[in-house]
């Protein structure tokens, strides 16, 4: 499980890493906001617990 919330923590930090990249190429003044991104969470676990594999 501490597994999963690292990876799940990256892809967040990720993300955010990308909107402000997005805002600086368009010459957007950066700004801190809140994204929201709908995901699968079972198609997401299943990857990520593939991923892991099954010695975890």
């Amino acid at each position: 499980m501490k597994k999963l919330i690292n990876v799940l923590w990256a892809i967040e930090k990720d993300l955010s890493v990308i909107a402000s990249n997005t805002e600086a190429k368009e010459n957007k003044p950066l700004r801190t906001s809140k994204m929201t991104v709908n995901v699968d969470t079972d198609k997401l676990a299943a990857k990520i617990l593939a991923a892991i594999g099954p010695n975890r």
